[in-house]
């Protein structure tokens, strides 16, 4: 049981990772529409 919740929080890791790589996208939009 404690190994199969180490799994679970290891992959909210990942998905919090990816959230932030969107957001770096859409402030690189927002300054070529300053441009």
């Amino acid at each position: 049981f404690l190994f199969f919740g180490k799994k679970k929080k290891k992959k909210k890791k990942k998905k919090k990772k990816k959230k932030k790589k969107k957001e770096k996208k859409k402030k690189k939009k927002q300054k070529k529409k300053k441009k």
